[in-house]
Parts: structure tokens; C-alpha cells; sequence
């Protein structure tokens, strides 16, 4: 039996561990749209001037738009984003609609205050290496990929995404409704809100293997869902992480209400975790088996682990019935 004396050494082990074992998380922030609004700003009357002027640039550089509502055709090219540009509107004032991808990211890029709407595959796709981007003040709305994954943004492999303060709602895909993280893809999501997003898995975000991972801080998911398309059974309507609960680290904060039958996050074959307090210490808990409120259950799934969860500072420490398990940075619950 483990003594009280040494169930306080272990969290504060755990702490330390924490601290130095903390992951690298780019230390990135929106930039101020303040400044933006006096300066000189590009004018264009149609997709074609759109990309022509963030084609333009190759170097690192800037474009600030006047305030725009463009319609992409089906058979008019992506724009594509081969050097390190930030891409700027004052936010919600311009609008990007119409079918296939509208952006593809293949260098390290700020997207800000752009309305993204109606593509028939993922919006927004970054191409593997890409570097840090940042999508900032951003809506994706009304997207729908069909059979693809990523109705918003498909992140590639070794892609390292922020999005902060953005919207994704009524977006569909086969995986991922809003969001999909490919293997070896790294996305840091804060203050954003997902609502009414579908998928098979991963309503709103679907995190494809254990080599990915997820960072999410102060978001809201309400009334996202999940529905078979091809007999496959639906699971995750916030977020799925095909991996494990390792791939997925919170500091503060999440929220989810209305998400089918799991507010939180469903883990591979395990059961549903609900989101984590951030206000208190978060006491002993175990999953649930479908719960809508995702209140804690009594007892976990045949065969998944009982670990418990306690949040400390921006570590995270875990132990078993059996064994302790030091996850440090990690989310492990």
C-alpha cells in the first residue's frame, strides 16, 4: 500500500519531470491586425488577381488585402504558397468561396482573417516540411471533402501548425470534419471554436497516428458528429486520436457540449475521456463508455487501463492500479 508521504513525492517528481521534459511548443501568437488597418492595402476583383498577388512574393514578404469576396472555380488552379509569406485581411472581410483546395502550403506562412468556404476537398492542405505556419482569425465554414480527410486543413507530415482564434463549423470529411493531422504532423490549437463539424471519426479533428500529435488550449466543440459513411463504425465526434492519449497535451481549458455521445476525446479502441478541468486539480476520474455529459464513469472498458489523471502546472502525471507511469508533459489519463 502506498503511503501518503510517498503519493506526494511521486507528484512532485511528476512536477519536475514536467518541467524539464516539457516538449518543444513554438512560442507563437497572432499578430496584431492594429497596425494593418492604415497601411496600404491590395485591391483584387477575382481569384486570378488573388493569386497573382500571393504568387508574387519569393521572398520572406507580406500582403495586406483590402477587403474582398472572390468565388474559386472547379477548374481554376490552387493557390499555392512556395515561400515564407504572411497573407493578411482585416478579419472576416475577406472571402474565399467555391470547390477543390483553395490553398496549398509548402513554406512557412501566417494566413489572417480570411473566411475560407465551399471546397470540395481539405481547404487548406500543408505539404509535408513546410515549417512553423500560423492560421490566425480564420473561418472555415461550409466545407466539405467527401471522401477525403481534412475538410478545413489536412496537415502533412512534419507540417508544425498553430491556429489561434479561429472558427471551423458545418465542415464534413471522411476523417477529420474540421481538422486532419497525418502522421508526424504537429498542431497547436488555442481559443478556437468547432462547431457542427462531421465525420466518420474525428467530427472535428482526427489525429492519424501516434507519431503525430495535438496541443489544445481554451477551445470550444459543441454539436459536433460523427456518422458512418461505408459501414464503418463512427467514433470521436470532437477528437479521435487513432494513437494514444501521449499524441495529446492541454495546459488549460478545453470544453465540449452537445459533441454525440463523447465530450472529449476518444482514443483508438478505448473509451471516451472527457476534457479536463483547468480551474482546480483535477481529482481521480476513469473514462466513459458513451456518455453525452461525459461524466466520469465508474468503471473503464474491458481491457483499457485504469489510469488516473492529476494536472499540475503544464505537467501531467498518471499512474495505474498496478504501476506509476511518469508521462511528464504528456496527457495520460
Amino acid at each position: 500500500m502506498y503511503t501518503r508521504s510517498f503519493s506526494d513525492f511521486v507528484l512532485f517528481l511528476g512536477l519536475i519531470l514536467g518541467l524539464f521534459l516539457m516538449p518543444t511548443v513554438a512560442d507563437v501568437s497572432c499578430p496584431s491586425l492594429a497596425a494593418k488597418v492604415n497601411e496600404p492595402c491590395t485591391n483584387v476583383n477575382g481569384w486570378e488577381e488573388f493569386l497573382m498577388a500571393v504568387e508574387q512574393n519569393t521572398t520572406d514578404n507580406e500582403v495586406v488585402f483590402c477587403p474582398f469576396d472572390v468565388t474559386k472555380g472547379l477548374d481554376d488552379r490552387t493557390a499555392e504558397i512556395m515561400y515564407s509569406t504572411s497573407v493578411i485581411c482585416p478579419t472576416g472581410q475577406c472571402i474565399i468561396n467555391g470547390p477543390g483546395k483553395h490553398f496549398e502550403v509548402y513554406a512557412a506562412s501566417t494566413l489572417q482573417g480570411f473566411i475560407f468556404r465551399g471546397a470540395t476537398t481539405s481547404s487548406i492542405w500543408f505539404l509535408p516540411d513546410p515549417g512553423q505556419s500560423i492560421i490566425c482569425d480564420c473561418t472555415f465554414e461550409f466545407n466539405d471533402a467527401g471522401g477525403i480527410r481534412g475538410g478545413g486543413i489536412r496537415i502533412g507530415s512534419n507540417a508544425n501548425v498553430t491556429v489561434e482564434h479561429s472558427v471551423f463549423t458545418n465542415n464534413t470529411a471522411h476523417e477529420g470534419g474540421a481538422i486532419y493531422i497525418t502522421p508526424k504532423g504537429f498542431l497547436t490549437i488555442t481559443n478556437s471554436d468547432f462547431q457542427n463539424n462531421q465525420a466518420e471519426r474525428g467530427g472535428a479533428i482526427y489525429v492519424s497516428d501516434e507519431d503525430s500529435n495535438l496541443v489544445a488550449n481554451g477551445n470550444v466543440f459543441q454539436n459536433n458528429n460523427v456518422e458512418s459513411r461505408d459501414g464503418t463504425e463512427p467514433r470521436g465526434p470532437a477528437i479521435y486520436l487513432e494513437g494514444s492519449l501521449d499524441d495529446y497535451t492541454t495546459d488549460y481549458g478545453n470544453s465540449g457540449t452537445d459533441n454525440g455521445n463523447c465530450n472529449g476525446i476518444y482514443v483508438d479502441d478505448n473509451p471516451c475521456w472527457p476534457f479536463l478541468r483547468s480551474d482546480s486539480l483535477n481529482m481521480p476520474q476513469t473514462p466513459t463508455s458513451g456518455s453525452p455529459t461525459g461524466s466520469p464513469a465508474t468503471t473503464p472498458t474491458s481491457g483499457s487501463p485504469n489510469h488516473r489523471s492529476f494536472s499540475i502546472v503544464n505537467s501531467i502525471i498518471g499512474f495505474s492500479a498496478l504501476s506509476f507511469c511518469f508521462v511528464g508533459p504528456h496527457l495520460d489519463l
